[in-house]
């Protein structure tokens, strides 16, 4: 074979491999790219980190601020708060009793439903709720009841409904020192509807004793409608606020103010640190920022957020993992990288992106945005089944060499995958290619002044830099990778998203208004549904919220 071909024959497996390693390369930013849409945890990729903030870290304050009118609560409560507690089958227990000559059995009170809940929010005072129901019903289970008389036993069964009954409850909401939220009822008045008692008796004795067990269950009745009355009125109001607190209790965002209320709205001020980074409660403060006049409203700083990313970095939560479809696993490197794959045949592969900084917002004029990302690992890596004994294939990787247009020995030696192995303990994660990844970019001109569409300008990508962190397939070109991820995210992705601006919002939010500014940001929107329709949209919102991964900004330690 002359010099000329072999030459060829290099210069074709060099071009090759570099390529199928850009194209690695680029798969691993993309995949990072669509991970950090999802929930942000701690992944077990790396065995060693703390999931758990151990207090020695200093949290840097991040509040947010944001308010509800009494008529998008209403709204909600008719359109998802009343179909979920319909669907609740919530028991009260009324223990078993003897009423002269009558045994009642255990009654069990079920099948709450109520038709309608109005909320009257400040009232009487900024931390009050006047609740208005209509509608209660409940059933009383098939209960067992025994008339005993002159030595004769009846035996029989009775069950109730309790229908077209009316609640006036007065709620108070405070807050803890810890930053939860406190449910008491200060009133709670039942305007009873009608209560219905059926009986069904068993056996002769209750024939003979016919006149005498009417009696007896007439007073029953009496004797059930006053113990329904009773437990509803004695146990009803702690039952729903034990339910509240437990519910404020396992939120893993604690509130710095109570609810601050009007007979328009409930604002509140809330700390961004959710509870699973470890930060100590904020001090409690009384009053909430003036905030947009909206149905929505938001409010913070770009300190805040800065605050937060900080806080979570520090606290190794600023973590996303991701697994890659069965399909796409060591397979791939099969026929390019054959030592890697036989490392790990068939071997699941998995995403990692880890911020080692904070990602860093600035503001320089209105409406603008920068966002810094520095020292971020972007990793794609192996994890071997449990059953299989990883063998861990030692490849060179050399940074210096320039892989395209190389001389034939120079290319060999920079892909060159030595033969020596060093066994790996078994389901031991290795990495395949990690990169330390820096880089800015930003939004400008956004403007929400259309109402109904948000106005933006996505800006060129600038100061990208790219380090091999870890590389188990040979060398990477890197300078080519800038270039390359440079030339894609600015001559095609950003024209491409200008292009679809504005960006249109749903149908059903209106007056949008979304403002940037150095020292505030803060925006909001109307509303504009009808019940039946709120309750579709919020349904499939809250599907598609539970089928995906929960993060540690919604989930408590």
């Amino acid at each position: 074979m002359s010099f000329s071909r072999k030459r060829d024959r290099w210069d074709g497996l060099v071009c090759r491999r570099s390529g199928f390693l850009l194209w690695l390369a680029v798969i691993l930013l993309g995949c990072a790219c669509c991970t950090v849409t999802q929930c942000i945890y701690i992944s077990p990729r790396t065995e060693g980190t703390s999931a758990a903030h151990d207090g020695s870290i200093s949290c840097r304050p991040a509040t947010l601020s944001l308010g509800v009118t009494s008529t998008l609560i209403n709204l909600f409560i008719q359109a998802l708060l009343i179909p979920e507690l319909n669907r609740y089958n919530g028991t009260l227990i009324i223990p078993e009793e003897v009423l002269e000559h009558v045994w009642v059995g255990p009654m069990t009170l079920q099948h709450f439903h109520l038709d309608s809940l109005v909320a009257r929010t400040g009232t009487p005072d900024a931390q009050g709720v006047v609740l208005h129901i209509k509608g209660l019903r409940l059933k009383v289970e098939r209960t067992k009841f025994t008339v005993q008389y002159l030595g004769l036993t009846c035996h029989g069964t009775f069950w109730a409904t309790l229908r077209e009954t009316g609640v006036d409850a007065a709620l108070r909401l405070t807050i803890l020192p810890e930053g939860r939220w406190n449910a008491t009822f200060s009133k709670l008045k039942f305007d009873w509807g009608r209560l219905e008692v059926h009986h069904e008796l068993e056996g002769g004795a209750c024939n003979f004793l016919q006149n005498v067990v009417e009696l007896f269950t007439g007073k029953l009745d009496t004797f059930v409608a006053s113990k329904v009355m009773a437990v509803m009125d004695q146990e009803g109001s702690a039952k729903v606020a034990r339910g509240l607190n437990d519910a404020f209790a396992n939120f893993s965002i604690r509130a710095i103010t109570p609810p601050v209320m009007t007979a328009d709205a409930l604002t509140v001020t809330v700390d961004m640190n959710p509870v699973t980074l470890g930060c100590p409660p904020a001090a409690v403060e009384s009053t909430v920022p003036d905030l947009v006049p909206r149905d929505i409203a938001v409010r913070t700083t770009p300190t805040s957020i800065n605050n937060l990313l900080h806080n979570a970095v520090l606290a190794k939560k600023l973590r996303v993992e991701h697994s890659l479809p069965a399909y796409w696993n060591t397979s791939l490197f099969q026929d390019v990288i054959p030592d890697l794959y036989l490392s790990c045949p068939e071997c699941p592969l998995f995403t990692l992106v880890e911020a080692n900084k904070e990602p860093v917002i600035r503001v320089p004029d209105d409406g603008e945005f920068h966002v810094g990302v520095e020292d971020v690992i972007l990793e794609l890596y192996v994890r071997p089944n449990s059953s299989q004994q990883t063998v861990f294939s030692s490849l060179s990787s050399t940074q210096k060499a320039t892989v395209l247009g190389a001389d034939p020995a120079k290319a060999f030696r920079s892909l060159h995958i030595s033969k020596g192995r060093t066994s790996r303990e078994a389901g031991k994660p290795f990495a395949v290619l990690a990169l330390r990844f820096s880089a800015t970019t930003g939004v400008r001109n956004i403007d929400a002044g259309a109402e109904n569409s948000i106005d933006y300008e996505v800006l060129p990508i600038t100061d990208v830099d790219i380090e091999v962190e870890e590389s188990n397939i040979g060398y990477v070109n890197t300078d080519e990778l800038v270039k390359f991820i440079t030339t894609v995210y600015n001559v095609f992705a950003t024209p491409l998203v200008n292009g679809a601006a504005p960006m249109v919002l749903p149908f059903f939010a209106q007056r949008a208004l979304l403002e940037v500014g150095s020292e505030l940001i803060q925006g909001g929107l109307n509303i504009g549904l009808h019940n039946e329709l709120l309750r579709t949209v919020t349904a499939t919102a809250l599907v598609d919220g539970n089928t995906k991964h929960q993060g540690w900004l919604w989930r408590k330690a």
